[in-house]
């Protein structure tokens, strides 16, 4: 008897132990989507000015900046058809190794975009869409640094340098973007290329876990 007892209360335990994992599984998927669709709303601001303000006052109620930064990440399509990772780039996951925010930029430093792709205006929204949330992440890296004062080599004025150039890089990505097929392929690659840059410089020196 003793024995039965103990085989329902362990298999109680685990039933138990199931079933908080699942919500706790179900709480992080509603919070990821919250921080997305909170993201997007602050990517609609196209005056730098109302961005920094509203981005500011948004960033006091995000938890981690590492979750904000795991958007730039590649988007993965998994077997049972959930989509982890990062923003991606466009509506749909893609078995692509660039469909992630930061893959996305480091190719388009690399190699101009073609006429067929500036022709795509999918394609040429949906990478405006990619810069206009780069630029929300810069906005938030800046209002939660990293460092809050100098410690050894990390200086909270670097951070907060290469959070601005990150920021106005991807507007200026944005704008040339949203031109579409008259947007200058050169202008696009330079300007990609000076963005990855500055994020180089800063994961270079800062790590992002808080």
């Amino acid at each position: 008897m003793r024995t039965h007892k103990r085989v329902l209360a362990a298999g109680a335990a685990v039933l138990t132990l199931g079933l908080v994992v699942l919500a706790a599984a179900a709480d992080d998927e509603k919070d990821d989507k919250e921080l997305r669709e909170k993201i997007d709303k602050l990517a609609a601001a196209k005056d730098p000015a109302e961005l920094h303000k509203q981005t500011a006052e948004a960033a006091k109620n995000m938890d981690s900046l590492q979750d904000v930064m795991e958007l730039m990440k590649k988007r993965v399509k998994e077997k049972d058809g959930k989509i982890t990772g990062g923003f991606g780039v466009g509506p749909k996951a893609t078995a692509q190794m660039d469909d992630g925010i930061e893959a996305r930029i480091q190719n388009l430093g690399r190699k101009k975009l073609t006429k067929a792709q500036l022709g795509d205006k999918d394609l040429m929204k949906d990478l405006a869409q990619m810069a206009d949330r780069t630029a929300v992440i810069g906005e938030v890296a800046l209002a939660k640094p990293a460092v809050k004062k100098k410690v050894g080599d990390k200086d909270p004025k670097d951070w907060a340098k290469w959070s601005e150039d990150m920021t106005k890089a991807a507007r200026e990505l944005s704008k040339e973007l949203q031109k579409g097929d008259k947007a200058d392929p050169d202008q696009v690659k330079t300007i990609a290329s000076t963005l990855n840059g500055s994020c180089t410089d800063c994961h270079g020196k800062f790590r992002t876990n808080d």
